[in-house]
């Protein structure tokens, strides 16, 4: 919901260990390869009142350049 002000979220996913627990971490996948930018220009996120780090995803398939690592969740 968050990152739907910067475009198009396709997918948006939060990674959890084998007992249910969230990892800390996810990813978002716009529908546009260069709303990530838009994300990237903003230096500060906060998401249910805790700052959020993003960065690429660090693909090397262009097609995946849509992808935004979140850690700090």
């Amino acid at each position: 919901e968050y990152f739907s002000k910067f475009g198009a979220v396709e997918s948006a996913t939060v990674k959890y260990d084998k007992s249910g627990r969230s990892k800390g971490f996810g990813f978002v996948l716009f529908e546009d390869p260069d709303t990530p930018n838009k994300v990237y220009t903003q230096d500060v996120h906060i998401i249910q009142g805790k700052r959020v780090d993003t960065k690429s995803a660090h693909r090397r398939d262009q097609a995946l350049a849509r992808k935004v690592f979140v850690g700090g969740l």
